[in-house]
């Protein structure tokens, strides 16, 4: 037995303290518009943000392919936009994800956009390649870019390496930093090598036509440089919540803060429901929300920040991030501790 509250029991609870009955819309439209209230709340009062729920966070995973990949292809005569694999394959089958093919025909180099992928060895060409034929030399060059969850709302931090995955970066400590897109397009005006280690991305959204109000907002991450080869990559990610829509189902918080839930429910609907209501249920969630928040930061905050030194004698820096490492000549251990 749990503590936690379903969505037939906020339902419920909101049905009788407000005496409204438990099929009217109105409960439905005020339960959802509270756990939207709780998920995302106002600052609390003294505080410029809102708290980020612990809860709403996970650790994903990203693995990155190849900058190119080589192929033999066949073009029919009777579909001259039709491109068929005939000796290896799309690292990815997401469209999105490809710059452009390069094609060698007769001693002819062409670039040609992609326009649609059917699968790993079948895609078509944004426009008719203009010739046909067997045996056509065809390099793949991809963009850097991979699709994120559908659930995706953000990400918290740095971007890591998988190093239990065998990723190698050649540096112990190498994060990706997580930029503005405006500042890595910029990244790129400015690139050598095309392709190499990742060393900074930026999250985007995609534009008109893979957004709809029936899919919502997708977004996409680039990478910068370009990937040269496979890493898997990890970060922290926070996720949208899923629309409740069975009895059972229970709010992302469980009974921890549950209260709150539905202190945040019935403010909603004190709000459109009963505005001149006395009961103050308002007053009696921000309370609640107070709580849960002090909760949530206690339980995920370390209580240990770190090593805290001067570190005008360390001379030892990583030029790609500018930032002062310890040198292990001048380090003592005191216990098993060391400074």
């Amino acid at each position: 037995m749990t503590l936690a509250l379903t969505f037939d029991n906020l339902k419920t609870e909101v049905s009788t303290t407000l005496g409204i009955p438990f099929s009217d819309a109105s409960v439905d439209r005020a339960v959802n518009r509270g756990l939207r209230q709780f998920y995302v709340p106002e600052p609390l009062p003294g505080e410029r943000v809102s708290h980020r729920w612990s809860f709403l966070k996970t650790e994903e995973t990203l693995t990155t392919h190849a900058a190119t990949t080589t192929a033999t292809i066949t073009i029919p005569s009777d579909d001259t936009d039709r491109v068929n694999f005939t000796s290896g394959s799309l690292l990815t089958t997401d469209a999105l994800s490809i710059s452009h093919l390069t094609l060698v025909n007769s001693g002819t180099t062409t670039k040609h956009l992609v326009g649609t992928v059917a699968d790993s060895t079948t895609l078509d060409l944004a426009e008719a390649a203009g010739f046909t034929g067997t045996g056509i030399s065809c390099t793949v060059h991809y963009n850097g870019t991979y699709a994120l969850p559908a659930t995706f709302a953000g990400i918290e931090g740095t971007i890591a390496y998988d190093s239990f995955f065998g990723t190698d970066p050649q540096r112990s400590d190498m994060t990706i930093e997580v930029t503005d897109i405006t500042r890595l397009r910029d990244k790129f005006q400015y690139l050598d090598d095309r392709d190499d280690k990742p060393l900074a991305a930026a999250v985007f959204t995609t534009g008109a036509g893979s957004t709809s109000s029936a899919t919502g907002t997708g977004y996409r991450l680039q990478i910068y440089p370009i990937p040269d080869a496979v890493y898997r990559l990890r970060y922290q990610m926070i996720n949208e919540p899923d629309l409740l829509d069975s009895g059972s189902e229970v709010p992302l918080g469980g009974a921890l803060h549950a209260e709150t839930i539905l202190a945040s429910c019935l403010s909603i609907a004190e709000q459109s429901i009963f505005p001149n209501s006395p009961h103050r249920y308002r007053e009696a969630f921000i309370a609640r929300l107070r709580a849960s928040v002090e909760l949530d930061r206690s339980a995920y905050t370390t209580e240990n920040l770190g090593y805290n030194g001067d570190p005008s004698d360390h001379k030892f820096t990583d030029a790609n991030f500018k930032r002062i490492l310890r040198r292990p000549d001048v380090s003592v251990s005191v216990n098993g501790t060391q400074y």
